[in-house]
């Protein structure tokens, strides 16, 4: 990540905002979509969404969907 921020909107509204950048390949709705996931690549695939929260996470920052998710508003 090469930032993170807030910056306040018009009408009070703020907006968090991250800058990280474009890494190639594809995305998991892609690999779900190819047809089911053996054990093996679902425990890989689990490792790396697990790696990618947990620097988010050291920076003080949490994906807002996944917080949601876990943590209901």
């Amino acid at each position: 990540m090469f930032d993170l921020g807030e910056e306040e909107r018009t009408r009070g509204e703020r907006w968090i905002y991250l800058i990280m950048p474009l890494v190639a390949g594809g995305n998991l709705r892609h690999v779900l979509l190819d047809g089911p996931v053996t054990w093996q690549r679902a425990v890989g695939l689990a490792r790396q969404l697990l790696a990618g929260l947990a620097a988010l996470h050291s920076l003080g920052a949490l994906h807002r969907d996944i917080a949601r998710w876990h943590y209901p508003c």
